[in-house]
């Protein structure tokens, strides 16, 4: 079984990421990532045991050269996960600081000519073993390339921090997340139509921010409790459908006072609703003031039982 230092030795290195580590290391709950780190390590019983160990910081590389089109699939198990678009560059890079002994982050990557399936997980032929009292550090920083047009699936675990997509040339995300405290962000447009985005939260706080931004056809979020913000700004370039499926979670939605917008809430039998500033025109449906002002519209369709919502107009 490999040995950390034979994982280094398997993954590009570039030196240890530029500047200063980042201050104040987050800590993890180790009974947390240690469920996470069976799963990683495949619940193995027979597998010998991994320890927490020194700190250590890897700089991972996946090339773009030659590349028209990817399919980005990222897997994280638990810990502090940033994620924002890089101008050029290469078309996966991961910055990864933790004292997980005996794992690392590990990428593959499959090209047929212009096109390429890039994998990013962390990997280990151990059981992670911790006490209760010990510190654990996991930190990925990801950037992907702006300039590859691509399909991104994230699968997390738990994590805490933001997933900045804006800027970047998306065609299609899945985004599922299993508990955590963090935000989707489209800080910029992107760079073309988004197909289809798809998020599923398990449990947690969660924030999508911009969504306009995000210039997709179709989204579509599954809630199963915890708290969940939408963020309906940014600009609207093209027709929206989005549709948000919730169990016993409170939904909020922010919605710019410009927005041509349409709630039909008519699923929403047993959840509560609380809806500001738009005209309802049956019952559970609700409209913009600015629905028929010639922008392209959005429909929002909502299934929250067990749970509420509230609209807010900003």
């Amino acid at each position: 079984m490999a040995s950390r230092a034979t994982e280094r030795r398997a993954i590009e290195r570039h030196g240890k990421a530029g500047g200063a580590a980042r201050g104040g290391a987050r800590w993890l709950g180790a009974a947390a990532l240690l469920a996470a780190s069976l799963v990683a390590a495949g619940c193995g019983a027979f597998r010998r045991s991994a320890h927490v160990g020194p700190l250590v910081e890897l700089d991972t590389l996946l090339p773009s050269e030659g590349l028209h089109d990817a399919d980005v699939e990222l897997d994280f198990y638990a810990g502090q996960l940033d994620l924002r678009a890089a101008q050029g560059g290469p078309l996966v890079r991961v910055r990864s600081r933790d004292n997980l002994d005996e794992f690392a982050p590990r990428v593959e990557l499959s090209r047929s000519g212009e096109r390429a399936n890039a994998h990013v997980w962390l990997h280990g032929d151990s059981r992670l073993k911790v006490d209760f009292d010990d510190e654990v550090v996991n930190e990925w920083q990801v950037e992907l390339s702006d300039e590859v047009p691509m399909s991104l699936s994230l699968d997390v675990a738990m994590f805490d921090g933001t997933l900045d997509l804006g800027g970047l040339r998306l065609r299609r995300a899945t985004l599922s997340m299993g508990l955590g405290d963090g935000k989707l962000l489209f800080s910029k447009p992107n760079l073309r139509t988004l197909e289809q985005l798809d998020v599923e939260l398990g449990a947690g706080s969660f924030r999508v921010l911009q969504l306009g931004h995000a210039r997709c056809a179709n989204a579509r979020f599954e809630l199963s409790s915890g708290s969940f913000e939408l963020d309906l700004g940014g600009d609207w370039k093209q027709p929206a459908l989005l549709r948000v499926d919730g169990g016993m979670c409170h939904v909020t939605v922010r919605v710019p006072a410009d927005l041509p917008l349409r709630i039909d809430a008519s699923e929403t039998q047993l959840g509560d609703l609380e809806v500001a500033g738009m005209r309802e025109t049956e019952p559970r449906c609700w409209i913009s003031d600015a629905w028929d002002s010639g922008r392209p519209q959005v429909v929002l369709e909502l299934n929250v039982n067990l749970g509420s919502v509230e609209v807010v107009r900003e």
